[in-house]
């Protein structure tokens, strides 16, 4: 093999890793339908205890505490659910709405970080995008087979 040829072979090695390192070092992870399930079910478990907690809160005051935000009830949620995030597994923080004395609703608005409103009703089997809405009691819009 003559020494052109073997400088040429150097240099296409060289550039080749060039790019594999590239590759490997901007690669950006596509999630699946599995990640979304799995962040989904998390930020259920998370609103779950979150609403869990005022409701424990509430049968010691006998009121729904009023706040404009979920952060204002951090003292309330973390007497009953100690460490409990107050964001959603997208960095969002849960939104609450306090209906009237004995109600409220916790939401996220979900992958997508877009709330559509807390009129929203039902379960959906395709989770990414969606809302979530947890109300006194149990789900108000979820994914199917969310548990509480």
């Amino acid at each position: 093999m003559s020494n052109f040829v073997k400088k040429l072979f150097a240099l296409a090695m060289i550039v080749l890793s060039g790019f594999l390192i590239w590759k490997l070092v901007n690669w950006k992870h596509v999630k699946t339908d599995e990640d979304f399930k799995k962040e989904y079910r998390i930020t259920c478990e998370r609103m779950a205890r979150i609403t869990k907690a005022l409701d424990e809160d509430y049968e010691v005051v006998a009121a729904i505490p009023k706040a404009k935000s979920i952060r204002e009830l951090r003292e309330h949620i973390e007497r009953y659910a100690p460490k409990c995030s107050l964001k959603d597994m997208w960095g969002n923080d849960f939104l609450y709405y306090s209906i009237d004395e004995g109600n409220f609703e916790i939401a996220s608005p979900g992958s997508d970080g877009v709330f559509d409103g807390f009129d929203q009703r039902g379960e959906y089997s395709k989770s990414q995008g969606q809302d979530i809405i947890a109300e006194r009691g149990g789900w108000k819009f979820a994914p199917e087979n969310a548990n509480f």
